[in-house]
Parts: C-alpha cells; structure tokens; sequence
C-alpha cells in the first residue's frame, strides 16, 4: 500500500496546489485514479456523438490535415470536442469498443474487423488521446507460439520461428519453420528474419497487396 500511495503524492499534490479538490480525492483515494480512468473508457465508448482523438499515428505522407487523414477512412470530421477529441460521423455499421484495459478502445468497421487502434489516458494530471489506424494486412517474424503463451524465453529459443502474414488474427501465410541453431549468431538470425518478411512481402505483392503496409488500402 505504502508504494501504491508513493507514487500518487505528485498527482494528489498537484491537483491540491491548483484547488482542485475533486482531482485531490481522486489521487488520494486507493484505486480512484484507475476508476477515473475507467470511466473516462466507458463515457468515449458509450458517448451519444462518437469522438476520436486529435493526435493521430498515421504514415506522414498522408498530410497534416486532421480531417484530411480521418477522410482516408470514410470517417467526417463534425466538431470540436475539447482539446484532445473531436465528433466525428462513423461510416455505417462502425463502432468504437472498450477493451478490458481501461485506456484501450478498438475502432470497428461494419464487418467486425480493427481499422484503428485507440489509447486514452483519463487520468486528469496526465490526460492524452492518441488514435493510430492500421493496416489490413501485418507481417510478423515470431517463434511457433506467437508469443500467446507463457513460455520462457529459453522456451522459445527452443521453438522454430516464422514469417507470418495476418489478417486480422488469421494467418494466411507462413514461411517455413526453422528452429535456430544453439549459440547462433544474431546476425545470422537477423538475417533469416528479413528474408522471411521479403519472403512474406513478396507473397503479398503476388495477390495484389504490394502496399500491404497503408492502412487506408485493400479494405
């Protein structure tokens, strides 16, 4: 307990400098700052006229211009919110939808797939929107478990490794497996590695997808 209230004196301190009593008790009270959290979640999900961030983490290429940027999705820009959001007008059948941790939201299309990912931090001493669109098509090289298990990393040492190409989290593509070499240099390693995200590029560009990595394309 000593060190979870350590860490909130700044935050707590803060908010009882400014004379803000209500952010005071928020960082005093165990849990209330992650509660705050929470809800600021649920409201940006829940919110009558959907909301997106301002800050948005897209390829530079696609411009400055916020609206410029929403567009490449279909998505109007309406309004302004407040300093970090703004209203927006979804395309039909989109959604915005909290996940289980409390400053993570996905941004759907009509067909259930994530177009978006979106990171708020309610916290009031450190309050931050971020919205960051990605691509329908990913290119991963990672041992045979994909990292969804519990494995060590001397586990999975012991795991062959691939190129995998996603969709979603379908794998519609993969290399062949191979299981490293004990002791192996990395820059051997290294090197396998980029051959197999060519290897999966390639395979993309064959069926079309040669900008795989735009997240305005080939939805």
């Amino acid at each position: 307990m000593a060190d979870d209230l350590e860490w909130r004196k700044p935050a707590a301190l803060g908010a009882l400098l400014k004379g803000d009593l209500k952010n005071f008790l928020v960082a005093a009270t165990p849990g209330g700052i992650e509660r705050q959290e929470a809800e600021g979640q649920r409201d940006l999900a829940n919110a009558e006229v959907t909301r997106l961030p301002r800050e948005v983490v897209v390829p530079p290429q696609r411009g400055p211009r916020l609206e410029n940027v929403y567009a490449q999705s279909g998505i109007e820009v309406i309004g302004d919110y407040d300093d970090l959001f703004v209203n927006v007008k979804l395309p039909a059948g989109w959604k915005l939808v909290a996940t289980e941790h409390p400053m993570h939201s996905r941004l759907l299309d009509e067909r259930g797939r994530e177009r978006a990912a979106v990171f708020y931090k309610a916290a009031f001493y450190e309050r931050r929107a971020i919205i960051a669109f990605g691509p329908r098509f990913v290119v991963k090289v990672e041992p045979e478990d994909a990292y969804r298990t519990d494995a060590s990393l001397a586990e999975r040492d012991e795991m062959k490794e691939y190129g995998r190409v996603y969709e979603g989290e379908l794998v519609i593509f993969a290399t062949a497996g191979v299981l490293p070499l004990p002791g192996e240099d990395w820059q051997v390693r290294d090197a396998r590695r980029k051959t197999w995200q060519a290897e999966c590029a390639n395979w993309l560009a064959g069926h079309g997808y040669a900008d795989y990595s735009d997240p305005f394309k080939y939805w």
